[in-house]
Parts: structure tokens; sequence; C-alpha cells
């Protein structure tokens, strides 16, 4: 927004603003984008506009005020050309003119002026502008900025109050009856034209007179009484008729009304009399005296009413007007004398009576006024003239004539009360005026009730204002006063709106319409209720209610009339008090806003400050004003400009303006904008200057404040560019320390990621210099600087001003001294990912919105971490579920497998066996027999490692120290990985105790240490860790939670890729060279591992070795004692045993063998032929029988036998692992299990173990 300079004889004129300040764009870029919502928010809450044009005039910025006042939405404004969108077409070629000097530095900016601008609507609002220049950093004009404020409605104020004061003057002056103004010692300071026309004299005449010279002598002493009878406030008001001598002498009548106006503290001030003419008036009733009789009866033909009344009979006879006047029929009027004073108000009887008896006492006419009964209920005022009338034939004849002066007394007091209201509005509130119009239409219509609603500018709303004495007193205790609502929601008394003209409803309780009354409020019986309305527009309503008669159009037109006059008093009065909040907010406007002036006499070398001025350089009024003491004041390093400034001044040029710092004496520093204009003498030299001071520090912190906040959201961007494409965690961190330093202006930021366990994972950093590597160091040891630390335990951003202090000897603490320190832990979801933590300058982090931010980018950056974190987990996972497919698939064959070839290998085995019993040492058949059972044995090898690899080999498991285990196999493998690898074994402080297979477990742990091997042929380390872990270790692992113990194996060798790390525990699959693996040795680990309810987890890297890591859960059991001894040989026996196998050649064997060992023996090919033999034998001990048979299984046999022989014992065979065959619910009772292939000695020990126990362990064969 432009500063308009001054012209000569022309209005300031200046544009407007709405959105916070920025840089203004170039002439080829676009408007710049909406700033921020923080810094939105700083100008959008402003109570004035906001406008920022830059150099070609278009609109760079608008605040929220701005674009209500234009009825713009910002979007739309941003980019438009001011002068052609908002400046009013008539002006457009002049502001256009100027505003292109100003930017060109032909003229001067203009500190405040009035300018219009043109609305949405096309409606012209007057705005107070204030502005500045905008310049670039080369010091060059780059566009303005400017405040402004709406004071439309204010100037309206003003000119209403005006025009009302005007409207006054000419109400006094051109009122149709006389007026004047007379002061408290009887001079005549002003009288109207019609008072100085009744008299004959000019107002200057009038001026010069008192008014004793222009009363008449015989009414003198009456006019001192009532000015005495005013000033010693024993009334407010004085009502004669009196007679003035005009300029030639003449005399004329006037019934005057005369009210003193005093000052608010009591003083008299002057006299307001109302002169109304009644000469005609007197000299109509003198020559009416004479032809009384003749007028009497010719006004019945104009409607008053005429009466002659026998007082020695009480008798009246009425003129035909009674019935026009009163209602009554002449007829209905015979009641005589009785009658009439029966219809006089109770209230006015006694004195009408009193009235009548005087005259009649003094043979003299009589003159009363009061109040007559009308037929229809109400009193209607009159006045009764007559007199006794001997000429009609009785002495004691009365005539008179009535006459209705309802009318004129109405209009008289209305007159009255209106000259009241003009004189209680000088000094009353709003408020109490609106009150008093209501008292006064309530006591001239006889209405307890009134209201008063101002009509809002939308035509829709209204807004209760005040309620009348009586109504607050005696019939309304309902809340609402204040209230603004719709009149779409207003009752039957709105009907004046709806309708468009007053109302009346003297039936409220019939109207179908009605809405009811709320809580509190009076019964309503009857209404009367007018709009007031102005230039076409309503603008109040007015209301009374509750007479006791039905309202008229009487009362419809008074108080209609009693409204629309008295709105004028009611709107001046609320032009002042706006003016006087308007007063009031500018007031402290200017306090707020921190301005101070000076001005300086040059040649008297005296300087003057303001308040405001002391204020803003700190010090008091004993503060000596001299050049060498302000100097002093402002900063050093300003000092050199504000030198050449006042030279320049001193020279005669305008510089105009000036930015400084001042330091006040507590050391604090305030940023002053200081402008100046001088006077020049009459040789031309400057003699004068005179300036403002404007405490612009809260700007200059805010403008900070803002370029602060756009970088940090500039930083939060590209944060959440950087975490939506970033997948690599290391990566992620790096980036994001970089952009933190790029974007905020950081002194340094680090990044210490952590694991699961709260350990450094990983650690990133930009701008910490020679501090990166201790740092690195000290977290690589686990020791986290001090606000690392606190914030990993914080819920909130840690802050610490000192960090030398706060942090020891912490090394980034140290490298910069001076700053302070934020950090934020990296949580989301309850997992804590690492710590943020940067060093900035102190005032930016004492920001609460700067600590809020940072730790949304924390937030931000943890969820990056936390979203790379789960979709490696669900990669993991699903890759973890393949493999335990493929293995379990494979599992099923190798089971079936090993079945097969198992009940083969028996065969062999067994006939191997016997053969071998039937040769001697030194038979060459012997010999030959020997490595066929070799090679059978080692068969059953492969086939238990086939199985160990489907997890379905029969294992013996037992609580065993993983520490005694794993040592006890140390040496063993030492020798088996040779002299060139170095080999530690570091075990767990306390037991780990485990229950698993001994042999399985070393049969993992040789695997493991030949892969190593094979992993580094040239040679190097390979360490075996024991370790307790917590139970959340089980978790992260797979596994329920509880306590764990984790065996680590790891080299340095070559390591892994990921493509081959993901089919590492696949079978036959091996990275080996041909003929160097079978691919199953990972696979059985895994196996195993798995059989054995663990998990295993392998971590490596091309280049930086491989670790093997099982996790098995920790037995809370103790070992049980040492190794058992060796078993016995076999016996012999004599029971009868039923062999059931559907392999013939190992049942045969099977059969062979028992019969040598002694026992009587039978067999059958399946359990149809087993249950046949069973029938014949009465004593049948033994079931052998294979587990898995067509038709009837094994279990199925023993069930069915087991009812017939009681105590039968039942020994199970089979190729199959006995887990692979029991089904829900377990085995029957008594069963044991014998796994093929098997030894004829593990046979015959097997069946004695059931026939003596009645069961044995599980064996392999």
């Amino acid at each position: 927004m432009e500063r308009m300079p001054k012209k000569p004889g022309g209005r300031k004129r200046r544009a407007s603003a709405s959105r916070p300040v920025r840089r203004p764009h170039s002439d080829a870029s676009p408007p710049p984008s909406p700033s921020v919502p923080d810094a939105q928010s700083l100008l959008d809450v402003a109570g004035v506009m906001f406008i920022c044009l830059d150099a070609r005039g278009r609109v760079a910025l608008a605040n929220r005020k701005a674009c209500d006042v234009l009825g713009v939405a910002p979007a739309e404004i941003l980019g438009k050309d001011w002068v052609d969108a908002f400046v009013p077409e008539r002006l457009r070629a002049e502001v256009k003119t100027v505003f292109r000097r100003l930017m060109d530095g032909e003229v001067a900016p203009v500190d405040r002026f009035d300018n219009p601008v043109l609305t949405r609507s096309g409606e012209e609002r007057l705005i107070a502008w204030r502005n500045v220049l905008l310049r670039d950093r080369d010091g060059r004009i780059a566009g303005t900025i400017s405040s402004g404020e709406d004071v439309t409605e204010l100037r309206r104020a003003e000119a209403a109050l005006a025009e009302s004061e005007a409207r006054f003057r000419g109400f006094f002056d051109n009122a149709p009856v006389g007026k004047s103004i007379t002061a408290p010692d009887g001079r005549l300071l002003r009288a109207n034209p019609a008072f100085c026309a009744m008299l004959g004299y000019s107002p200057e005449e009038m001026a010069r007179l008192s008014f004793a010279e222009i009363t008449h002598p015989d009414d003198l002493p009456e006019s001192r009484e009532c000015i005495r009878s005013l000033l010693a406030g024993e009334r407010d008001v004085w009502d004669m008729d009196k007679r003035y001598r005009t300029r030639d002498g003449r005399t004329v009548w006037a019934h005057v009304t005369t009210r003193l106006h005093r000052a608010p503290d009591g003083t008299p001030l002057f006299f307001l009399t109302h002169i109304l003419d009644i000469t005609a008036w007197r000299r109509a009733e003198a020559e009416a005296s004479a032809w009384r009789q003749r007028f009497e009866l010719a006004t019945a033909a104009s409607g008053q009413v005429a009466y002659q009344c026998d007082a020695s009979t009480g008798e009246i006879l009425w003129s035909g007007a009674v019935e026009q006047v009163f209602g009554y029929r002449p007829e209905e009027m015979r009641g005589g004398f009785a009658q009439w004073e029966s219809l006089i108000h109770p209230d006015d009887r006694a004195g009408a009576i009193r009235t009548l008896a005087e005259a009649e006492a003094a043979h003299a006419p009589y003159d009363a006024e009061y109040r007559f009964r009308h037929k229809a209920g109400h009193y209607l005022r009159i006045r009764d003239r007559g007199f006794f009338a001997p000429a009609t034939g009785s002495p004691n004849a009365i005539v008179g004539m009535m006459m209705d002066v309802s009318e004129r007394t109405r209009r008289e007091a209305l007159t009255r009360a209106l000259l009241a209201l003009h004189d209680f509005a000088c000094d009353h509130t709003l408020a109490e005026l609106l009150r008093k119009v209501l008292d006064e239409i309530g006591n001239l219509t006889g209405s307890p009730i009134g209201f008063y609603h101002f009509v809002e500018p939308d035509q829709k709303t209204l807004a209760l204002q005040a309620w009348s004495t009586r109504t607050e007193r005696e019939f309304c205790k309902a809340e609402g006063r204040g209230r603004h609502y719709g009149i779409d929601e207003a009752g039957v008394w709105v009907d004046c709106i709806r309708e468009g003209r007053p109302v009346i409803h003297n039936d409220y309780a019939s109207l179908p319409h009605r809405k009811g009354m709320p809580l509190g409020h009076a019964p309503v019986i009857r209404e009367l209720v007018v709009p007031v309305r102005r230039q076409n527009r309503l603008v109040a309503i007015v209301g009374v209610g509750n007479k006791p008669a039905d309202y008229t159009e009487a009362d419809l037109e008074l108080v209609g009339h009693f409204a629309d006059t008295t709105w004028e008093l009611v709107e001046r009065k609320r032009m002042e008090e706006r003016l006087r909040e308007s007063e009031a907010g500018l007031a402290r406007a200017q306090l707020m806003a921190g301005l101070g002036s000076w001005d300086w006499d040059i040649r008297g070398n005296a300087l003057r400050w303001s308040d405001e001025v002391y204020r803003i350089f700190g010090v008091g009024r004993d503060f000596p004003l001299t050049l060498e003491s302000i100097v002093e004041r402002i900063h050093p390093e300003d000092r050199d400009r504000n030198r050449a400034f006042v030279e320049r001044l001193l020279g005669g040029a305008e510089p105009n303006e000036i930015e400084l710092r001042v330091v006040r004496p507590d050391g604090s520093v305030r940023h002053i904008h200081q402008r100046v204009e001088t006077r020049r003498g009459a040789s031309g030299a400057v003699e004068a200057a005179f300036g403002t001071i404007l405490d612009v520090t809260d700007r200059k912190a805010a403008e900070d404040r803002i370029r602060h906040l756009n970088s940090l959201l500039l930083a939060i961007r590209n944060v959440n560019q950087l975490i939506v494409h970033e997948k690599d965690p290391d990566a992620l961190v790096a980036a994001a320390c970089r952009l933190l330093m790029e974007t905020r202006g950081y002194r340094a930021t680090w990044i210490a990621r952590l694991d699961a366990g709260g350990k450094v994972a990983g650690f990133a950093e930009a701008g910490l210099g020679a501090a990166a590597s201790p740092l690195h160091a000290r977290l690589k040891r686990g020791e986290m600087p001090s606000c690392c630390r606190i914030a990993r335990d914080a819920a909130d951003t840690v802050l610490m001003l000192d960090p030398p202090a706060d942090c020891g000897d912490c090394p980034v603490a140290q490298e910069y001294r001076g700053d302070a320190a934020l950090a934020a832990r990296l949580e989301h979801d309850g997992r804590i990912h690492g710590v943020l933590a940067t060093m900035l300058p102190r005032h930016f982090a004492e920001d609460k919105e700067e600590r809020a931010l940072f730790k949304e980018v924390a937030g931000d950056i943890a969820f990056a971490l936390h979203a790379i974190q789960a979709e490696a987990s669900r990669r993991e996972a699903t890759n973890q579920l393949l493999q335990s497919q493929r293995l379990e698939a494979i599992g099923r064959l190798a089971g079936g497998v090993a079945h097969e070839i198992n009940n083969f290998l028996a065969v062999i085995l067994g006939h191997a066996d016997l053969a071998i019993r039937d040769t001697r040492e030194g038979d060459p058949i012997r010999r030959r027999l020997g490595p066929i059972l070799d090679a059978a044995e080692r068969a059953a090898g492969v086939i238990r490692q086939l199985l160990a690899f489907g997890r379905k080999q029969v294992i013996q498991p037992r609580v065993l120290d993983l520490n005694t285990t794993v040592a006890g196999l140390a040496e063993m493998l030492r020798r088996l990985i040779g002299e060139n690898l170095e080999l530690s074994l570091r075990t767990a402080p306390e037991p780990a105790w485990i229950r698993a297979d001994p042999g399985q477990i070393g049969q993992v742990l040789m695997n493991l240490v030949l892969n190593a091997r094979d992993a580094m042929p040239g040679g190097g380390r390979l360490e075996i860790g024991i370790a307790l872990c917590p139970p959340d270790r089980a978790r992260s692992a797979g596994l329920p939670e509880g306590p764990c113990v984790e065996l680590a194996v790891a080299d340095t060798g070559r390591g892994l890729t990921p493509d081959k790390k993901a089919h590492l525990f696949e079978p036959f699959f091996t990275t080996k060279g041909p003929d160097r693996g079978t691919g199953l040795g990972l696979s059985i680990v895994h196996g195993i591992v798995t059989q054995s309810g663990g998990a295993i987890e392998v971590e490596s890297e091309p280049g930086r070795g491989t670790t093997f890591r099982i996790v098995l859960p920790r037995s809370m059991e103790a070992p049980s004692g040492g190794d058992a001894p060796p078993p016995p040989r076999p016996s012999r026996g004599t029971e009868t045993v039923l062999v059931v196998e559907d392999e013939e050649p190992v049942r045969r064997l099977v059969v062979e063998a028992l019969r040598d060992a002694g026992y009587r023996v039978h067999e059958a090919p399946d359990g149809k032929t087993a249950l046949q033999q069973a029938e014949a034998q009465g004593d049948l001990r033994l079931l052998i029988s294979d587990a898995v048979m067509p038709r009837m299984s094994g279990r199925e046999l023993a069930e069915r036998l087991a009812e017939r022989h009681p105590g039968l014992r039942v020994l199970f065979m089979s190729g199959y692992p006995s887990s692979a065959l029991t089904p829900p619910g377990g085995g029957p009772l008594g069963a044991a299990f014998l796994q093929k292939p098997f030894t004829l000695d593990t046979l015959l020990r097997r069946v004695r173990e059931v026939l003596d126990t009645g069961r044995a362990p599980d064996m392999p064969g």
C-alpha cells in the first residue's frame, strides 16, 4: 500500500491491507503463496486492516480484517491491481500518478489520511490509513505496507451529530411559535423569528432588551415570581398567560411555558421559553362574552355541548351535541345535576363543584377543566365554561358550554414532554433517555408497559434496548435486555414490521398467531406498536401495552408522533456514545502502539519529550535532555548513522525517517522508528524539528519470528517429503539432520537411533564439526549426553539454556557455548526409536512454538523409522511364513520317505545282526557283514537328520545348562576348525538352563561352526557367546514373552548378500561350491531349534561377517542328576507275544528274534487277523504292532485287544516318529514306542522293559 503525499487542496488517499507481511515478489513472478497458519494468525487477529503492495501496485499480502472490509476472500485479492480493483473510478488516475511518483522516490509518504475504497458490493468505505515504504536489501523502494481502520461509521456519526445540532437550531429558528432564551438575570440572549415578528423587533434589537422591558407592567410581578420560583427550584416548569408590549406600543396576549436549564453542577444557565400568541383568542373571548347566548347556541353546530341548568331543581337541558361528544343520547342525560356529578372523574369532582359554587357566590363566570366519562367508559378532558344568567327568567339559571380539550391537552403535554426530553438528553445516557421516552409515552397514553427495540442494519434482527420504569418495576422480570433475535422469531408485537404500519391489538388473547410469553413476563391484555423509519429503512419499533381502556387512533397518532420526533434525540445520543467509544478506543490504541513524540527548538536548544518517549528509552523524567545524553543511549553500532541523519536534518535535507536501536539503562535493547518534520525560519535555515518515535521492538521480533517459523515449516515440509521417499533408516536420519541444518539454520543437529533394547543402533549428524567424533565414540560406548538421556525418558521436548553447565564435559556443549540445546525423543506408538538433538540460539529455543514444532519434526522422523521397521518386519514375517510352509511340506515328505526307508533299514540291520551272531570271529562272511551293518547305521543317521530337518525326529529333551554343554564341546570345535581360526567362548555369568536334547544342541553348534569355518578360508575370528535375556527379547524373536537364553555364533568371514540370506534355511540351498555341501546343515539347524521351541536369527552383510543368534526359552528348573548308566544286555523271556506288522520282512525278523530269545510268538499281517489269533490265546501278555497299517491302525487294534485281555502290554514300532502318530487324546494306556530302524538288542531290551515295567521311554532304534 502506498503512502500518498500531501497535495495542495487535496485529500489524503490510501489503499488497504489483508495478510501477513512478506517480501514483495518480482514483476515476473506470481503473488507469493499464503503464509503459514501461525504467521497468518499474527496479523489475522489484528483489529485493523493490513495491506502490502509491490512496486507495481499489486496486492502481495492482505490480512483477514482487510478481506472482511473489502468483502473478498484472501485468494481473490492477492495479485490484484489495487487501484483498478479497490479505488473508486473518479480517483484512480490521480492515485496511480501519485503511487508512481512515490515508487520513484519523487514524493515522500504521508503518515495518516482518509481515503475511500470500493468494496466488492460496490459500496464505498472511508479508511483512515497509516503506511510505510518497503525497501529491498539495497535500499530500493520495493512497495508499501499499510494499516487501515474503517472510519466510515465514525465520520457518518460526526456528520449526523452536526446535522442533529443544525436540526435543533433549525427547529428553534423555524418554529411557528415564539421561542426565547433568557439569562438568569433577565437579559434576552436569543429570540427566534416568530417571537421577533410577534413583538415587531429585529433579532439584534431583541438581544439588547430584557424580559422586563417587553412585559406588560400589570403582568411583571407574576413574571418575576416565575423567575424566582424556577431559580429556587420550587417548580420545574411555569405556565401562564401574560401580555407583551410590542415595539409600536400595542399589547399582545401569549401563553408562555418557561423551563430553567442548569449545568451538571446545578448552576442556572438559561431559561427556555415557548410563547404562543393568544391575542386573537383573547379578543375572541372578549367579544364572545357580549354575544354569549347567541354564541352558545351556535356552538351546538360546531360539536361543543351547550347546556342550561335550573339550579333550583337540578334539571339540566343538554344540546344535541352531547351524543356527538360524550356518546349519550339526550334522553339518557336527564339525571340532572346528580348525573352530572357522577360522570365527573372522582379525582376532579370536588374541584369542579367548588368552582361552580365560588362562581355562584361571586356572581361571576366560571371556567373549569375536569375529566368527564364517555359512554364507552373512558374519560375526556373537557373545559366547562359558563355563568349564571338571570336574563333567562330564573335567577338560578346556569348557562354553559362543555368543550372536549383532550386533544389540546394531550398535545400540550406532548410538547412539554418533548421539550423536557431535549433537556434530559443533554446530561443523561442513551439507556436513561430511552427509559424516559417510554415513561413519557406511558404517562400520555396511560400504559404501564413500554418497550423500545432497535432494528439492526440487516433488517432481520431486533435488539431489545429498554423497558419503561413501570415495566421493570411492576410487570416484567424476564431476562432479555440487550438480547438480539430474529424478527421471524418474534410474536405478534412485530406485526408492525410485517405489515409495514402501526398496529393495535386490543384483544391480545384472541390473536391466533400469538406465541406466548417468556418466563417472568407480565400477561399482555392489549398493545400498540409503531415502527420508526428513516430513509425508507426501519430503525426502531416502540410499543406500549395494558392501557385500562382500548387503544384509539388518537393513541396511535400520539405514540407514532412521539416515537418519530424523539428518534432524532435517540440517534444523536447513539452517535455521541459511538463517538466517545471510538475516541476512547483511539486513545487506547495510541497508548498500546507505543508511539511517542518530541519537539526540538534548535535556536533555543530546547528539547521536549512525551511520556511515551521516556518509557521507550527506559528513563525517568530526571533524564537530562541533551544531545550528548541521548547519543549515549543509542546503540554504538547505530551512532554513525544517527549522526549523519542529524547533519542532513540541520543542513536542510529531508531525511524524514530512520530506524535505530537504543540501549536502556538496564541493558535491554529497543528498536525505534523515528519520523521527523522540520520548520524553517525566514532565512531558510532549520529552526525547529518535531517528530514521532515508535517502539518497533515487538514488530522486529515478530518479523524475525515469522522468518524463523517459515524456515521451520519449510524444514517440516522437506522432512515430510524425505520420509515419504527414503526407506533406509540410516540414510533417513542423515538426510533429516542435513535438511534441518540447511533450512533451519541450526548450529548443529544429530540423531542417535536406538534399538528395541535401548542401545545405540545408528548415528547421524550435521554441523558438529570437531565434536562429531568424540560424541560418536561416547554413543558407541553407551554413554549418552545429558540432553539425550533426559529426552529419552521424557515425553516432552527438553530445553537446556546453559548446556555447558547442564551437560558437563559433553563435547557438543563445550563446542557451542552461548547457545541452547533442544532434544526430543523419536517416539511413535509407544516405541522409542532414538533421540533428536540440536544446538540453536537461545531466543529461538525459548519460543514455545519453536519447541512444539521441533517436537513435531521428531514425531515425523519417528513415524518414518517406525514405518520402515514395520515394513521390514512385514517382509520378514512374510518370508518366515513362506519358509515355514516350505519346511512343513518338505518335512511331511521327509517323514513319509523316512518311514519307508526305516522299514528297509530295520530288515537290513536285523538280518545283518543275526548273521553276525551266527558266525564266528575271523569268519570272512562276518567281515563282509560288518560294512553292511555300518552302512545301514549310517543310513539310519541320515534318516534321523532328515527327520530333524522336518522337526519329526524322536528327541529326548531334558533340562541342561547351555554354559556347560557348549564348554564341553569347545575343545572338539577347536580341533574341527583348525589352527588358522581364533575361537573365543563367552558364557553367561549365571546358569543358562534350557530344555533340549543335548545331542541336538551339539549338532546345531557343530553345523554353525563348520559353516563359519568354510566362510573364513583365509583365517579369522569365531566368537561363541551365551547371554541371559529379558522377556521382551523373546517377543522380538517371535516367541512368547518370557525369560530366554541367547546363543550367538559370529564370524568375520565373507558375509552374505540379502538374496542369499532370504534362502539360507531352505533345504539343499548352499553357498559353497559343487561337492562341498548337501545344503541340509542350516535346514537341520532350523528344524532342531524350532522343534526345541526356539527361534534363529541371522545378521550378515557382505564383507562384515555373519552372526547367528539362537533364542531358546529359559527353564526355571535345575537339571536332574548325572548321565544314566549304559543300558544292560537284553535278557530272555517266556511270555506270549503277538507281533502285527504289514511288512512281512520286518515281521519275520521280529518273530525270529523273539523266538530265539525264548518268547512264545504269534504273528499276524494285519489287525483283523491279529484279533482272530488273540481269541485263541488265553495268556497274551504283549502286543508288538506297527503303528500305521492299512484298514486298522495299531492304536485301534490295541484298544480292542485291551478289552479282552486286561493288563495287556503294548509296544508300537514305526518308521514315523511317535509325535507324528499320537492323535489328540494320546495313546492307549501302557503303550510304548520303538523307532525304526532298530537293532535286535534294542528290540529285545525294549520288550523286556515293557513286560517288566508296563512302559518304557520312547527310544529310537
